[in-house]
């Protein structure tokens, strides 16, 4: 690559990032096309994929803000497999680009409506931070600490969507809490406004998950921290001042919210009857809640999300050699209140599905050796989701766990012939792929 070349590509990359920070994404993307053309068009080396795996992943942060997630979703993937690819030939001393490319493409999952994948990609994220010592790290002193609170706060958003709302709380809090115990360092970085839009992020998040299971004191201790920021980073702080008011009448406050819903209202009538719907849901069930729909008790699983402590991803519910086990009683359960409680059968069932990709990505001796005896239950788990998913129009997530299903699936396949109810599963299951459609991402390896 000449030195001209290198300069053009440098130029673009910096002014797209400059653009990303001011929320300028369509901008950006055009200055990343071009140098994204001038990379590809260079002799493949280590130095020529990792700028264009960097540059790959800047697109797919842009593709996904402007509504594109099937693009950022391609670009995402190509960003994953080219930082592993440097991983695993160089040794890379940087591994948290390979967990960062990871985590945006689990938002792009998001947004795409592939929720299952979703929350599973970001335990891969946060899974590098474990390894790297981030997430036992109490200080600064760990030089993933800033990494890992963008992930937690990213891990936030998808959990409120699509996975467990007190895991959601828990890692919005840890995010919460470890951007503003930096805070003086990060108001002198140059990028200090991304982290701030970060902490934004998670600080919604912890407001909202908090408030519709009825704990208002850390709610309203969030949207104080709320307004602030937003109000640091030159936003409109109508929507949260309302949400604050809401929050308040319902914890009895009734003085102090009609202050607060009546500037809002005035301000703007249409922002303060957002944030009055917002909180009158519906809201997604928690596990905790769904379990006692069950009459289940598996505390043993369960999180204290008002704990400095909470468990903030599903792998920390268990030990991987745990997560088979617990996942078996999980999908059991689920299947005894699908017909009663689809939404609880559905955060049971899902939770099921997650202990158990875990311990299949782990190697969990009794996933790996007997598969027969225990991935059953996995298929009809998924089973269940996809009809209740696709009944209730949710098609992303439909598709989504049809591909799990059908991972699932090919490793039972050779229990088939010698067990009929395996062979009634994997049959039911082929027939509802077939009415749903092809899914939108691979296979996945199980």
């Amino acid at each position: 690559m000449s030195w001209l070349q290198e300069r053009q590509i440098d130029e673009l990359y910096h002014r797209a990032v400059a653009a990303q920070a001011q929320g300028r994404h369509a901008e950006a993307l055009g200055s990343l096309r071009r140098a994204e053309s001038l990379l590809r068009a260079q002799t493949a080396d280590d130095r020529v994929t990792s700028r264009l795996a960097s540059l790959l992943y800047s697109m797919g942060s842009s593709l996904t803000a402007t509504g594109e997630p099937k693009l950022a979703i391609k670009a995402l993937e190509e960003s994953e497999r080219l930082y592993s690819a440097l991983e695993s030939h160089l040794g890379t001393d940087k591994p948290n680009l390979l967990a960062d490319a990871r985590a945006r493409l689990a938002v792009a999952y998001a947004e795409h409506g592939s929720g299952a994948s979703a929350v599973l990609k970001m335990e891969e994220a946060i899974g590098v931070y474990t390894a790297l010592g981030a997430m036992q790290s109490r200080t600064a002193s760990n030089p993933h600490y800033l990494d890992l609170a963008r992930v937690l706060s990213l891990n936030a958003s998808v959990l409120a969507k699509y996975g467990d709302p007190d895991l959601a709380a828990g890692s919005a809090d840890r995010a919460v809490r470890m951007y503003l115990s930096q805070a003086e360092e990060i108001n002198r970085l140059p990028d200090s406004r991304l982290h701030g839009m970060y902490l934004y992020r998670a600080i919604t998040v912890a407001a909202e998950t908090h408030a519709a299971s009825g704990r208002f004191d850390l709610a309203l201790t969030a949207d104080d921290i709320a307004i602030a920021v937003k109000g640091m980073l030159g936003g409109d702080v109508v929507y949260e001042q309302a949400r604050m008011g809401v929050h308040l009448e319902a914890s009895g406050q009734i003085a102090k919210a009609r202050v607060m819903l009546g500037q809002a209202r005035q301000t703007n009538p249409a922002v303060a009857t957002a944030a009055e719907q917002g909180f009158a849901g519906p809201h997604p069930v928690t596990l905790a809640a769904a379990l006692q729909v069950a009459g289940e008790n598996l505390h043993e699983i369960l999180c204290d999300p008002r704990s400095q402590h909470a468990n903030v991803c599903v792998a920390d519910r268990c030990s991987p050699q745990a997560a088979t086990l617990f996942a078996v009683r999980l999908a059991r359960t689920a299947l005894q209140i699908f017909p009663a409680s689809p939404a609880a059968g559905s955060r049971v069932g899902l939770e099921a599905h997650f202990l158990f990709s875990l311990a299949s990505r782990a190697g969990e001796t009794n996933l790996r050796y007997r598969f027969g005896e225990y991935g059953p239950a996995w298929a009809r788990v998924l089973l269940e989701l996809v009809r209740v998913y696709h009944a209730g129009g949710h098609q992303g997530m439909a598709r989504d766990l049809v591909g799990w299903s059908r991972g699932v699936l090919g490793n039972l396949q050779p229990y088939a012939h010698i067990d009929q109810d395996t062979e009634e599963i994997i049959q039911a299951s082929l027939a509802l792929h077939r009415r749903i459609g092809e899914p939108d991402l691979p296979t996945p390896g199980i």
